[in-house]
């Protein structure tokens, strides 16, 4: 039996919308980046861990900030799958909630190689890229 996923299968970022994000300021935007890689795998972290107890209130408050953090540096498919994990969270369909938690975390471990990138480029050729 075939499925079709809920949960978008490539997780991409756009360098241009993240430049265009940060009005072509490169600092900023290398700031938010390496924030968001500092706080990501804690993230991830603490989504299981609350898996892990059961704890839909966390798991939701937890999905809701990578939500939040992920759509502010233009990862789109990262933030609505933390989108429809923190719906989850919210319906307390916990048993849901498992495959949902694995997709954020597949997606963010593809992201996450093309945002250091981004990061290690010479801030002249972000801004003209």
């Amino acid at each position: 039996m075939h499925t079709t996923s809920t949960y978008p299968e490539t997780a991409v970022v756009d360098a241009a919308d993240i430049k265009a994000r940060f009005d072509e300021d490169p600092d900023l935007m290398r700031e938010i980046i390496d924030l968001f890689l500092t706080d990501y795998r804690e993230r991830l972290t603490a989504l299981q861990a609350a898996l892990d107890r059961n704890d839909a209130g966390d798991l939701c408050l937890q999905a809701h900030s990578l939500k939040g953090s992920a759509g502010a540096i233009g990862a789109s498919q990262v933030a609505a799958s933390a989108a429809t994990l923190e719906s989850l969270a919210r319906a307390g369909a916990l048993a849901d909630a498992g495959p949902a938690c694995q997709a954020v975390r597949q997606q963010l471990d593809r992201i996450a190689p093309l945002l250091g990138a981004l990061l290690a480029a010479d801030p002249r050729d972000v801004a003209a890229a």
